[in-house]
């Protein structure tokens, strides 16, 4: 993956205000990333956007009206449909100096296939539409862990990276979740302490 010379994504902290612009880029990105060839940076364009999208659902409650529910039907299936496509091409980018890209890529995974498909699924799609979106998630899922994997094999016992890595690359890790644990404190995911055992020893 080349070095790019701007970060993934905006590292700004969330707030409720900003959420309609991220919704707005979640729904363009997904109705614009490309079917029948490879297009780079609109798939990156689009991976951002869904890591924004599920950080600001995750910190806020994110209002959808009626005409951007029925847009997100339409062009939720272009979005995975584009994504498993070019995922297996696009991933073979990463570098091991792009180790921040590939969390903000898992993370994105995550949020796509945990938050993004069940609320897709809440909007009653075809039978078809629906099966045909399970079978490919379900190959994005696998896609996923091979990544996770990979962060393993390039992170030290305390989850940092083993080796240099595009410090610019950096995303904001504001409204991610403890769940995305291939992050680490010390990165900015915020840890909740756990409360004092009343155990005695």
């Amino acid at each position: 993956m080349a070095e790019s010379s701007s970060p993934p994504t905006e590292a700004s902290v969330l707030t409720a205000e900003n959420s309609s612009e991220i919704k707005e880029n979640l729904l363009k990105n997904l109705g614009t990333a490309s079917v029948g060839n490879f297009d780079f940076y609109k798939l990156k364009d689009l991976i951002t956007a869904i890591y924004d999208y599920g950080r600001v659902h995750n910190k806020f409650p994110v209002e959808w009206t009626k005409e951007e529910a029925q847009k997100f039907k339409e062009v939720f299936p272009n979005g995975i449909r584009a994504l498993e496509e070019n995922l297996e091409q696009f991933s073979k980018s990463f570098r091991q100096d792009n180790y921040f890209s590939v969390k903000l890529f898992v993370s994105a995974l995550t949020f796509l296939i945990d938050d993004l498909f069940e609320q897709f699924k809440k909007l009653d799609p075809t039978p078809e539409v629906l099966a045909e979106m399970e079978k490919l998630i379900y190959q994005l899922k696998g896609v996923k862990y091979v990544k996770i994997s990979q962060i393993e094999i390039w992170s030290n016992d305390d989850g940092t990276a083993l080796d240099f890595c595009y410090e610019h690359e950096m995303p904001s890790l504001d409204g991610v979740p403890e769940s995305h644990n291939w992050w680490v404190e010390c990165e900015g995911l915020k840890i909740t302490p756990k409360p004092d055992s009343d155990d005695d020893f």
